[in-house]
């Protein structure tokens, strides 16, 4: 018990320390040098507390100590070792503790890095890690399970945990949300370089200090959102990798920002524009991340979500938070923001800026959107007795003119900036190759105008980077070229696995042999035991392959796992995701009955006319489900005696099988009865439903967000040895 004592105490008393180490960072800003010396010291100070308390939490965690509640909630003795320190970040509390711990060394880096901007950096950075303090004081990872189930006595230790959720079990939990946070804690920075400028009234700051910043936060939040979306199709069975989903959205919204912060600030560097509008962007990057996290965490898309936290209480320090910076933002903007000094845009629509900067402006327009569609539950609160969202129609119609008008304007931008004309035989033959390749990649499988139109696009984007590699042959252009050719790739990806992708949902019943697309499928029946699978074999040219699809009940979501199997090949994914399993047993001895309902098994016509009760008051009451079989009355019943229930089996008149409760459902009046099979009963086969996909060229997708994840690295490695980006 002393260790999780501690644990509260360490959280605790960092927060005194940070407030004070606030202090003395601010009347360092205010010009008082000696401050600065004592601000640091306490914010080291504060360092060693925060550290002290993640490896405290990940020891409670590798020792399994279920006394722990956090412990207890999201691990279990069979747990490998790598899901337990995974585990960690896992809940709520764990990524809040991660994402502490990360801004911390953010600022850690700050002060080695000797940025004269330090005074105005750190308050903006201390203000932020008081708040995580603040929540994690409020909801802390080190509570007793006596303190979070009142039914605990106080000393009770569990034997066991309730474990991870079977969806986090998998790789891809070790890196995705680590590199995500660090997007988050990283966006701090550009809003403090934002804030300096405002304060010295020189937009120069984004451009010499926080570009690298911006570069490294995009870099992370977007190779977070890839991870994400490789997991997702990997796991989640519905055969996709973006649903638009409010938390998914949560981090597009605030990348596409960044996204739109690079190039703005490229522009302000070669052109002197975009200066006032770097600064907004700068910081709105980090308000929108930090809105992401109220919207997810605050309980309100719970019921829009299904991967956003339960409220915990946490509403108020998360909309205070908020509200606090946007203030801060808005006010420093409106009073400081008209004294900074900007150039106009080229006035030739054609030009490179120009073109550049509508893009900017389509990025910011497309995060705009998605931020209304994603609110929406909140917005329709305020004006309706219910709240609404909008569906996966609507993001997917808006990024249609959207993506359309990105590529244009990066087409348009490359051939401006490398003084391309649309009448030189590069480009027109380019053209050509493009238009022609895009129809015979569509043409077989849609008629749809939308994937021609940007498979077309995008295939002369990549051309044209590639040919710009090839010719100028200089890093200069190497990481523009990488994310515009990367991007292109995704597209085409997107299109292909979208409007090229087939679907079908069959029912196979075990040991026959089913037609699906161009090859056969057999349902071999359950395997194992605690965790079983759906055993499949697939028949294909002549090669059979075994296909075991994990389908069994899981204890931590109450709910059946299911996870799909996928068979890679060149040019399509055979996606195969489990849907039902159909026990032949079952099916002849158990039936499920509404009051009133009628149904039946085998040769038998059940009529469950409802439920009555006997003895109720007695120590032995019994609940009884009154039924009808082929006309005849049955009355099975379940007795509780001392706390249990005693199920009271009845005869079938006229046959040699007997009925019994298996279960029942007061609120629903439903009950599930379960039949002896009897010595002529007809027991069908089992049989199991599955959905099957062709993902057609899908894998370009995943080289895409490779690519664009290269180039924006190249992009970072150059500005990181101070060379011209």
């Amino acid at each position: 018990m002393p260790d999780i004592i501690n644990g509260n105490t360490l959280i605790i008393l960092a927060l005194p320390v940070s407030l004070a180490g606030l202090f003395f960072a601010g009347r360092a800003a205010l010009g008082k040098a000696s401050a600065a010396g004592y601000s640091r010291q306490l914010y080291f100070a504060t360092t060693a507390l925060i550290v002290l308390s993640c490896a405290l939490l990940m020891g409670l965690l590798l020792a399994g100590d279920y006394r722990n509640a956090y412990v207890y909630n999201n691990i279990s003795s069979d747990l490998p070792t790598l899901y337990v320190v995974a585990a960690f970040w896992a809940g709520h509390q764990g990524s809040f503790l991660l994402w502490l711990l990360l801004i911390n060394l953010v600022g850690i880096f700050i002060m080695y890095s000797k940025d004269d901007s330090e005074n105005i950096l750190m308050p903006v950075l201390l203000i932020t890690q008081i708040f995580f303090l603040a929540i994690l004081v409020a909801d802390s990872p080190f509570k007793m399970v006596w303190d979070a189930y009142a039914d605990v006595q106080p000393g009770f230790k569990p034997e066991n945990g309730l474990g991870m959720n079977s969806l986090l079990v998998d790789p891809w939990m070790v890196s995705h949300p680590p590199v995500l946070f660090l997007g988050y804690a990283s966006a701090i920075v550009p809003f403090g370089y934002a804030i300096t400028a405002l304060i010295r009234r020189d937009a120069t700051i984004l451009v010499e200090r926080a570009y690298p910043w911006v570069l490294f936060s995009m870099i992370c939040l977007g190779m977070g959102i890839f991870m994400g979306g490789y997991w997702a199709y990997k796991v989640l069975g519905w055969g996709g990798y973006w649903g638009w989903d409010p938390v998914e959205n949560s981090s597009l919204i605030p990348w596409l920002v960044s996204i739109a912060l690079v190039h703005g600030i490229v522009l302000q560097r070669k052109k002197g524009v975009l200066a006032r509008s770097n600064i907004a962007l700068s910081l709105v990057y980090f308000i929108l991340v930090y809105y992401g996290t109220f919207l997810t965490r605050s309980g309100v898309l719970s019921d829009f979500s299904v991967h956003s936290f339960a409220d915990y209480g946490l509403s108020p320090y998360l909309a205070s938070f908020l509200c606090f910076y946007i203030i801060i933002a808005a006010v420093m903007f409106a009073v400081n923001g008209r004294k900074i000094e900007s150039k106009n845009l080229s006035d030739s629509v054609f030009s490179w800026d120009a073109l550049a900067g509508y893009g900017v402006l389509v990025l910011v327009g497309f995060a705009a959107v998605v931020l209304a569609g994603t609110s929406m539950p909140i917005i329709s609160g305020l004006f309706m007795d219910k709240a609404s969202a909008v569906t996966e129609h609507f993001y997917n119609n808006i990024s249609v003119p959207f993506g359309m008008l990105m590529l244009v304007f990066m087409v348009g931008s490359t051939m401006s900036l490398t003084g391309m004309k649309l009448t030189g035989r590069t480009v027109i033959a380019s053209a050509a190759v493009s238009l022609a390749a895009g129809v015979a990649f569509n043409l077989p499988h849609t008629v749809n105008p939308i994937p021609y139109f940007f498979t077309v696009l995008s295939l002369f984007v990549v051309i044209m980077c590639g040919y710009d590699l090839a010719r100028l042959r200089t890093s200069t252009v190497l990481a523009s070229r990488l994310t515009h050719m990367g991007m292109a790739i995704l597209v085409i990806g997107i299109m292909a696995s979208g409007y090229h992708s087939s679907s079908v949902t069959k029912t196979f019943v075990k040991d026959k042999e089913e037609s699906v697309f161009s090859f056969f499928m057999t349902f071999r029946g359950m395997t194992g035991e605690n965790k079983t699978a759906l055993h499949f074999s697939l028949r294909d040219d002549g090669v059979v392959r075994d296909i075991y699809t994990p389908y069994y009940p899981d204890e931590k979501t109450n709910s059946w796992f299911r996870a799909p199997y996928v068979v890679h090949e060149f040019s399509r994914d055979v996606y195969i995701s489990p849907e039902a399993f159909h026990s032949g047993i079952q099916e002849a001895s158990s039936i499920v009955l509404a009051k009133d309902g009628k149904g039946k098994i085998g040769d038998l016509t059940v009529h469950f006319r409802g439920f009555r009760t006997e003895n109720m008051t007695s120590a032995e009451p019994q609940i009884i489900a009154d039924l009808a079989v082929n006309g005849k009355p049955v009355a099975p019943a379940l007795k509780i005696v001392q706390g249990s229930r005693i199920s009271i089996d009845k005869p079938v008149p006229g046959t040699d099988r007997a009925v019994s409760i298996a279960d029942i459902d007061v609120g629903e009046r439903k009950v599930m009865l379960s039949f002896t099979l009897g010595r002529n009963a007809v027991i069908p086969p089992d049989s199991a439903v599955a959905g099957i996909s062709l993902k057609r060229f899908i894998w370009l997708v995943w080289l895409g967000t490779i690519v664009i994840s290269a180039g924006c690295i190249a992009a970072f490695a150059r500005v990181f040895r101070n060379s011209p980006a």
